[in-house]
């Protein structure tokens, strides 16, 4: 029952009242106490105070959770309004905090959002402070006019899909480069090391700065999230390995002014999720943080209440601890000067499952729902594959990984792929791999496509199978057209006796006279040979697809017989022997079409299955004669 003097008063003199004399009175304040409650329990509209009154030396009080979901108040003492803080025309009003708490914790990350009252009306969130605060807390508000336009971006946008709108791509990380990286493992990891955060100088640490937002990655390992730190950090993330785990008994009723909120990333067996506070709530629609999440605009992102564990102090950044309660609503605009979202609308997700058949024989299995965004969604996907290999108890240096992966996409065929790492970084490599590929996907330059379901298998072996090319040698005399010529190929092995193999080239009639090249190398060298790095011969998401399906298997060697050609690849056609007026046509910069140079034209292939991963590659002239 509500601790109200009047409904105490009904409710007392209920007790007392006669069963049998007094029925029609008892009746009486049994409506009185029910029209109390409703009363009591009925939203009512929060009173504002605008930014034109608010004068220096005025009191007020903000309002927040630290310890469970019980929401407490802090005093702060108006400086002054910064009239152009973080924008032209977006003032910040500056305020002292005046409790003794707040000045030993300094700002503390997970309370930006905090309502902020003067004389009981709502001025704006606490969400900007000094990073470095000596013997003071001086704390910036958001006025509360300013994050109400988030609200106008959200009726101006309807019910118009995500998909219609912009998103932000990787810093340096375009549809060509990530084609490229993907390709070459190399180019990938150049990729990621290659990724900064915005610089920040001396001078910059010492302003007032939005408060951060926690990004707790609960069940993922630090050493799951290094290999990503860089990426993150391009997108202006610091993920924190927390103890997080679920908060029961919390519901949409538990989203009020002053509690705490997360906006979920990934749920289940990995948890990923930012923590904020609810500055406003009106029916179902609520603003929060008072400051952007990640300032993308339109967006669909699960928001659950949440409830703090502790504040954890620190000189350098205080945040709050927390634990996510389930999924009550969406986060549907991430603004300059707020979140704002509806409860009861929810936003889609993609399911992830992973599943580990260790070295030992047990399989353990993992899961949870990523929700879906070009930037995150793969980043969030590969991290929970890395620590999904690193948390089986088998997990060594020495080993060997095979993946299987089915990525499901709505109106397409799903695309199914293998892929083998060995050696002490298969791990990380794998997880790359499909951070790398789960982008391409997602973010391409045809279509938007929904990624409905996501599920990798992989299986673990003990020890490194890595076969590498040691020599190549001739076995027979002089090429001929119309015969076979033979080529041996010596191949290493790790620990272990080198492998021999044999292999009979056909050479095709009609190559009297001319000079080919056999080509002796691994899937990714065969794939970049034959087709390039560009990906401007692929014009369609179908094109990518294809694309991405033919590329070869690193657990074989590839054995080509090429001849030299000056063809182009267009539109995803080979056109390896273009004539000479052709090749100049088609080169003509007012031909509008997707083209690449093809160097070879491939006469014949063979793969050669070898144990676990094959690397190197060889290139030979034949003269035929």
């Amino acid at each position: 029952m509500p601790n109200d003097p009047m409904i105490v008063a009904i409710a007392r003199t209920y007790v007392f009242l006669s069963d049998s004399s007094m029925r029609l009175l008892r009746i009486f304040f049994l409506l009185g106490l029910t029209t109390a409650l409703v009363a009591k329990e009925s939203p009512v509209e929060t009173p504002t105070m605008p930014l034109a009154e608010i004068e220096p030396g005025m009191k007020g009080e903000w309002e927040t959770v630290i310890d469970g979901t019980r929401t407490q108040r802090f005093g702060f003492e108006v400086v002054g309004v910064v009239p152009n803080f973080i924008g032209p025309k977006r003032p910040a009003i500056l305020a002292l905090a005046t409790d003794a708490s707040q000045i030993l914790s300094g700002p503390v990350a997970g309370m930006s959002g905090s309502p902020c009252y003067i004389d009981g009306k709502l001025i704006g969130a606490y969400a900007y402070g000094f990073t470095w605060p000596k013997e003071q807390a001086l704390i910036g508000i958001t006025p509360i006019g300013d994050m109400f336009e988030t609200l106008d971006k959200e009726a101006q946008r309807g019910d118009a899909p995500i998909t219609a709108q912009a998103h932000r791509v990787l810093p340096g990380a375009g549809f060509q480069a990530r084609l490229e990286a993907w390709c070459d493992l190399e180019k990938a990891r150049a990729l990621l090391t290659g990724m900064k955060a915005p610089e920040r100088s001396a001078e910059g640490e010492a302003a007032l700065s939005a408060l951060p937002t926690p990004l707790f990655a609960s069940g993922v390992s630090g050493r799951a999230l290094e290999p990503f730190a860089p990426a993150l950090s391009a997108l202006g993330v610091e993920p924190m390995a927390a103890p997080v785990g679920s908060a029961s008994g919390l519901d949409a009723s538990s989203v009020a002014a002053g509690t705490a909120l997360a906006g979920v990333l990934m749920d289940g067996d990995f948890r990923m999720a930012g923590v904020g506070t609810v500055t406003w709530r009106e029916g179902d629609t609520f603003l929060a943080f008072g400051h952007p999440f990640f300032g993308t605009g339109d967006v669909e992102i699960p928001a659950a209440p949440a409830e703090v564990i502790t504040v954890v102090q620190s000189v350098q950044r205080s945040f709050k601890l927390s634990n996510v309660g389930e999924v009550v609503g969406s986060i549907r605009q991430d603004r300059l000067t707020a979140i704002s979202g509806e409860l009861g609308r929810m936003a889609p997700t993609t399911p992830v499952s992973y599943r580990v058949a260790g070295s030992d024989g047990q399989t353990r299995d993992y899961s949870g729902r990523v929700f879906r965004d070009r930037s995150f969604s793969p980043l969030i996907t590969a991290i929970g594959l890395f620590e999904s290999l690193l948390s089986t108890m088998e997990f060594a240096e020495e080993q060997t990984l095979t993946l299987h992966v089915r990525y499901a996409i709505d109106g397409h065929e799903p695309l199914v792929m293998e892929r083998t790492a060995t050696g002490p970084s298969a791990a990380a490599s794998l997880a790359i791999e499909q951070w790398l590929l789960l982008s391409l996907l997602m973010d391409n330059p045809f279509t938007e496509p929904v990624i409905s379901d996501i599920s990798f298998e992989i299986e673990q072996n003990l020890g490194w199978e890595e076969t590498t090319l040691e020599a190549v040698r001739s076995l027979s005399g002089t090429a001929q057209p119309g015969q076979s010529w033979n080529l041996g190929l010596t191949l290493g092995r790790y620990l272990k006796e080198p492998l021999r193999e044999s292999i009979a080239i056909p050479i095709p009639e009609g190559t009297d006279a001319e000079n080919l090249t056999v080509f002796i190398g691994d899937a990714d060298s065969a794939d970049r040979l034959e087709r390039g790095w560009s990906s401007g011969h692929i014009s369609s998401f179908d094109g990518m697809l294809d694309f991405l399906r033919d590329s070869r298997s690193n657990e074989k060697a590839y054995v080509l017989l090429l001849r030299p050609a000056s063809g182009l690849h267009i539109d995803g056609q080979d056109l390896p022997a273009l004539p000479p007026s052709a090749r100049m046509l088609m080169d003509n910069e007012r031909v509008v079409t997707s083209n690449t140079t093809s160097r070879w034209q491939t006469l014949w292939e063979q793969a050669v299955e070898v144990p676990g991963v094959f690397s190197g590659s060889y290139f030979m002239k034949l003269n035929v004669r």
